[in-house]
């Protein structure tokens, strides 16, 4: 019974420490600043910067058809480019991925670059050494950026121009 008396004596001191002389850290009157709406860049306000998408993809055959084709089709005015890393799929990614490339070039879309994974050294992660191995084969297109997204994301046509 003593234990008991000890844990709430001391449970009640705490709870009197926050209200007391905590300053109030439970309001919420402290808020973030807002975010402002950037402004649509103007088609004429010079060249759009040259990006790359990197994606990381492992066994993502279902998910591609859905996703990629969204990805590929961007209205985007600058020069775009995708490459994707097939991470030692075993359900067909790489060749879903190609037969979406074919497609999206007669669509007019984004070139995509298919790269089969090489295995992972030691010391790397899975997904972090197919991006790596992305960026290295987007750096001989020099992008001035590179823009890492995953094959299950979909993208909204407008996403990148914004």
């Amino acid at each position: 019974m003593l234990g008991f008396a000890i844990v709430c004596a001391v449970s009640a001191a705490a709870w009197i420490y926050l209200v007391a002389a905590h300053g109030g850290y439970w309001l919420t009157s402290q808020r973030l600043p807002g975010v402002r709406p950037v402004p649509p860049r103007q088609t004429g306000a010079g060249p759009w910067p040259a990006v790359t998408a990197v994606v990381p993809a492992r066994n993502e055959a279902d998910m591609l058809p859905v996703t990629l084709p969204a990805l590929l089709g961007q209205d985007y005015p600058g020069e775009f480019r995708v490459v994707l890393v097939d991470d030692r799929s075993d359900d067909g990614t790489a060749g879903i991925a190609a037969g979406l490339a074919a497609r999206s070039a007669g669509d007019g879309g984004a070139p995509l670059t298919v790269l089969a994974g090489q295995p992972r050294p030691d010391g790397w992660a899975g997904k972090v050494w197919a991006m790596a191995q992305g960026a290295a084969a987007a750096a001989a297109e020099a992008p001035e950026y590179l823009l890492f997204t995953d094959a299950d994301i979909a993208w909204a046509p407008g996403a990148l121009r914004a």
